[in-house]
């Protein structure tokens, strides 16, 4: 259906030149099998499906069937601007019959000028291409002697490219003759005419230069003419008028009986400009090429029309004003001096930046009924341009045109960040922006409650504005008046100005764990209900109450950002870890042990039965003294408290007191008993010490026993040669068998400052545990900074054994690390 409908729009167009193309055979041009009522000499072409009158096409009885847009084409110049689709060597029977060509060379795709082709009803047969092509962007066959190119049927857009310095390379071929079948006697005449326009010619291009310009001059461009059988002949010697086709045929005799080889071209005669432009099919034309040596020479011996009817192209509504990216619509009509309306036809829409400017933007092509035209397109860019309304005219009637102005404005837009809800006092600040630039020194009006306050916007287009408002709701108007090229731009918008309060209900939490924890808003000190960012995540808020979900990941202080609108506020709650205390009697003391939820132990202050014991490493030691002990860990930033009471075992069933005394002294003499210590300067400090340094051991004792170092027996003074870790054993010993066994783990070094290293290691995780801060990244100094404190002391012996290198310490300088980190303790908390 659709390859139908291009081709009946096809067929009325070439109609209109019924008498020229009369002359042809399509039946290689791409126009096959559109026109019927054998006109045209045939092969093989259905020709029942379309009837049209000789009556209603013939120029002889004055019809004027109107121009019908074919395609568009841009990127021509002077030297190229006539589009070709078949040549031809041979005239019969009054016609031309196009040559028969194979389409089987090969394209030659190398730099040159571009141009483009948009088809309006799809192509079928030879592609419009300009002379000096040599390729295409659309799959087609290519002659290189014709400069021609086919295609079975193409709807879409293609390029050209043509190289105007290598005329006679790509399509230079051989030539013979063209076939000129005219009784010999009127072929006599016309040579005798050949030979008296060329007399005083030396070479066959002065020939052909003065045919054309004889047939131009002497000889009169007219579509009303009288059909004839033999035109060449008729038009020469009886007519003396005609059309394209006349004028080139009529040179074509002329040249062929000097034996100049000379062919027919077909095709359409557009404008020479590189812009955009729309081919009609009235802009059908037939000229000449001749064979000059290697060269093939375009020649047109067809003069401009001189008689035609004048027209009158008035727009009588155009939108005078439009913003950039918007449809301007004109209306208009075509009439004759008469007044009468040209009654079919075709009117292009064109923006110019000035009416006598070849260039300009092809809006669009509107429909003449009636001697009226209306057409809406959209506009590309801001400017004043002469709006161009071109009626194409027709071989009977001249064109025409209407050129008034037409500002088309750039589109504005005012950005700024005005939420709903806005303070009693702040800066409102903007931005007028155009095509995502900002516009400088344009006015910008500020309307609130009827107060106006006018600024200009800077180079970058923002402005300012301080506005103090009531408590309650306002609308704010904000308007930049059009001016120059740019358009007007307003926004709009309620606010209401006040004041937010928040608040955490619960503001202690369980680190490592979802909490739910109550959010308070109001507004102007009344509930709010509407959504409020926390922590940059929306959340609904109803009659001034919000639920959150915050699962802290470490111990500390957690921040919970809430806003709305213009308002923002860092509330602060506190994240802590649980703690468990246990309990168990170990070697007639009780040991008491404190771990938070992540496993970690704690250290600080506990309290037994009322008596303040101190954690080190998160392990105590008390005696017990009664059967119950009450224990209580207060907790601190980091650590929630917790409570243990704890009971010791005792049989329930002893009678008396000297039943009791007896049962202890057997327990006291019998029951093993093994304490072991080290003898050292302070009982927390760390059991270093350096290779080949004495050690003494402490042993309490109700039984023999037995001291050894790494498995050897020795005495209670022992010695380790070699760095590392060593163990040092004592079991207790009755009646030949171990009964009690105590091990201490002992770390020797080579240098005492690996004991000083290993002192502030202890100090970075109690800095850990305390005030949750992360000391793995962190240097020495960085530290101290971070807990506010500084002891040079500390720093110095560790960066002079970490960081310079520094050797040679004592355990005299192990002793004064460790105390100065017991008095850092009591800072951190």
């Amino acid at each position: 259906m659709k390859k139908e409908i291009s081709a009946v729009l096809l067929l009325v167009s070439i109609l209109m030149l019924i008498s020229f193309l009369s002359s042809l055979d399509f039946s290689n041009t791409g126009f096959e099998g559109l026109i019927g009522e054998s006109v045209f000499q045939k092969r093989d072409v259905d020709i029942k499906s379309v009837k049209l009158s000789q009556e209603e096409a013939s120029l002889s009885e004055n019809s004027n069937p109107p121009c019908v847009p074919l395609f568009v084409v841009s990127g021509l110049d002077e030297g190229h601007y006539r589009l070709r689709t078949g040549v031809s060597s041979q005239y019969s029977n009054g016609k031309w019959v196009m040559d028969e060509l194979s389409y089987k060379d090969a394209m030659r795709f190398s730099a040159g000028k571009i141009f483009s082709v948009t088809p309006i009803t799809g192509f079928e047969g030879n592609l419009p291409v300009v002379k000096d092509t040599i390729a295409v962007s659309a799959p087609a066959g290519y002659n290189s002697s014709a400069c021609l190119f086919r295609v079975d049927l193409w709807n879409d857009s293609y390029y050209g490219v043509y190289v105007p310095s290598r005329v006679e390379s790509h399509f230079s071929g051989d030539a013979k003759l063209a076939r000129i079948d005219i009784e010999g006697w009127k072929m006599e005449r016309i040579r005798e005419l050949a030979y008296k326009i060329t007399e005083n010619a030396t070479s066959d291009y002065e020939r052909l230069k003065m045919i054309e310009s004889y047939l131009q001059n002497h000889y009169e461009y007219s579509p009303r003419y009288n059909r004839s059988a033999d035109m060449i002949y008729d038009f020469l010697f009886v007519e003396r008028k005609g059309i394209c086709m006349h004028f080139a045929s009529a040179f074509i005799a002329l040249a062929t009986s000097l034996d100049i080889p000379v062919r027919a071209v077909f095709g359409y005669m557009a404008s020479p400009t590189s812009s955009s432009q729309v081919v009609y099919s009235c802009q059908a034309h037939m000229w000449v090429e001749a064979k000059l040596g290697d060269v093939w020479v375009e020649f047109d011996p067809t003069p401009p029309a001189r008689y035609k009817i004048p027209t009158t192209t008035e727009i009588t509504y155009w939108d005078r004003e439009v913003v950039e990216g918007g449809n301007v619509t004109v209306r208009g009509v075509v009439r004759l001096d008469s007044g009468e309306p040209v009654e079919s036809g075709y009117v292009e829409v064109y923006l110019k930046t000035s009416k006598e400017s070849p260039e300009g933007e092809l809006l669009g092509i509107a429909r003449l009924s009636n001697g009226t035209f209306e057409l809406s397109a959209k506009v590309n860019e801001s400017g004043t341009y002469s709006l161009v309304a071109h009626y194409t005219g027709s071989l009977l009637y001249q064109d025409s045109w209407s050129d008034p102005e037409v500002r088309v404005l750039a589109p504005t837009e005012i950005v700024v960040n005005l939420p709903s809800y806005v303070p009693l006092s702040f800066r409102l600040e903007g931005r007028l922006v155009s095509d995502g630039e900002g516009v400088g020194n344009k006015t910008v009006i500020v309307e609130v409650d009827g107060r106006r306050e006018v600024v200009k916007t800077d180079e970058a287009g923002g402005f300012a504005v301080n506005l103090t408002l009531s408590e309650g709701e306002h609308r704010i108007r904000i308007v930049s008046p059009k001016e120059g090229l740019y358009a007007e731009a307003v926004l709009e918008k309620n606010v209401t100005a006040g004041s937010f309060s928040f608040a955490l209900e619960n503001r202690t939490l369980v680190a490592m764990k979802e909490n739910a924890v109550n959010l308070t808003v109001l507004f102007n000190s009344h509930p709010f209900s509407g959504v409020v960012r926390v922590n940059g995540i929306s959340v609904s808020v109803e009659d001034g109450k919000a639920t959150l979900t915050l699962v802290p990941e470490k111990p500390g202080i957690v921040e919970v950002a809430v806003g709305v609108g213009g308002f923002e506020e860092v509330l602060e709650a506190r994240a802590k870890l649980p703690v468990e205390i246990k309990a168990e009697e170990n070697d007639g003391r009780l040991e008491i042990r404190v771990v938070d939820a992540a496993g970690n132990p704690v250290d600080g202050a506990i309290y037994v039965n009322g008596q303040q014991v101190t954690l080190i490493e998160g392990v105590a030691r008390v005696e017990m003294e009664g059967s119950e002990f009450r224990i209580s860990y207060p907790g601190d930033d980091l650590h929630f408290p917790a409570e243990l009471t704890y009971e010791l075992h005792r049989p329930w069933y002893l009678l008396s007191i000297p039943i009791l005394a007896a049962a202890g002294v057997w327990y006291y003499r019998n029951m093993p008993r093994l304490r072991v210590t080290l003898e050292k300067e302070h009982p927390e400090m760390p059991n270093i010490w350096k290779a080949g340094e004495e050690i003494r051991v402490r042993v309490e004792s109700n039984l023999p026993f037995v001291v050894a170092a790494d498995g050897e027996v020795s005495g209670t003074s022992v010695r380790f040669e070699s760095p590392g870790k060593h163990a040092i054993r004592v079991n207790a010993i009755k009646d030949g068998r171990v009964r009690k066994v105590r091990e201490i783990e002992i770390r020797i070094v080579e240098d005492y400052g690996k004991a000083v290293e290993e002192v502030f290691r202890m100090f970075e995780r109690e800095v850990m545990r305390r005030r949750g801060i992360d000391c793995r990244t962190m240097t020495a100094r960085e530290v101290m900074e971070a807990l506010g404190v500084k002891d040079e002391r500390l720093l110095r012996l560790f960066e002079l054994y970490e960081y310079a290198g520094t050797r040679g310490y004592t355990r005299k300088e192990f002793v004064e690390a460790f105390e100065i980190y017991m008095s850092l303790r009591r800072v951190i908390g």
